[in-house]
């Protein structure tokens, strides 16, 4: 299946009415999923899981989550860092957090691994093969998804959200 997010509205590639609608929040990186015909409305988060002794920020810690309105958490991943930066096997760089390409995806009970292939560009695969790409289209707003999963629209809509959360994390920020 085809489809297409624009201002953060997905739609069917062929389709013209919106199949799911994030909403940001104020502040922070809470964003709301909602379906326009359907009064479900879903969470997404970033949480902070244990603090390493390290004074620094590291995403090893943090997990993304898509919940309902219940608290239960539909998806949810751990980022990781490439493995040319691991600052486990590399250091720390001095100047700069080390690169975010990849997170550990649970969807119910299934495992997936998504990576960021580019700037704008990522694959979610299982074990056997692809089963999501997402990427912006040029230097557009537009994002091309593609997912041969039999995954909801709210469902893709957390993974896109996911998606620009690693995205965010390779932001120039200090270390």
């Amino acid at each position: 299946m085809r489809y297409v997010m624009k201002s953060n509205m997905l739609y069917q590639e062929s389709g013209k009415k919106p199949i799911g609608k994030i909403r940001d929040a104020l502040f922070g990186p809470r964003k709301t999923v909602s379906m326009p015909e359907s009064a479900i409305k879903l969470n997404t988060d970033i949480l902070q899981m244990e603090r390493t002794s390290s004074r620094r920020r590291d995403v090893r810690d943090l997990k993304y989550v898509l919940t309902d309105g219940s608290g239960k958490t539909l998806v949810s991943a751990v980022p990781g860092y490439s493995t040319l930066e691991d600052p486990s096997v590399m250091g720390w760089p001095a100047f700069r957090a080390p690169e975010v390409d990849h997170a550990a995806i649970l969807v119910g009970d299934r495992s997936y691994l998504l990576t960021r292939r580019g700037a704008d560009d990522y694959l979610l695969t299982d074990e056997n093969e692809a089963v999501l790409c997402a990427r912006r289209n040029n230097l557009s707003i537009t994002w091309s998804i593609e997912s041969d999963a039999d995954f909801s629209a709210e469902i893709i809509c957390g993974l896109y959200i996911f998606c620009r959360y690693i995205e965010h994390e390779n932001e120039a920020i200090p270390a």
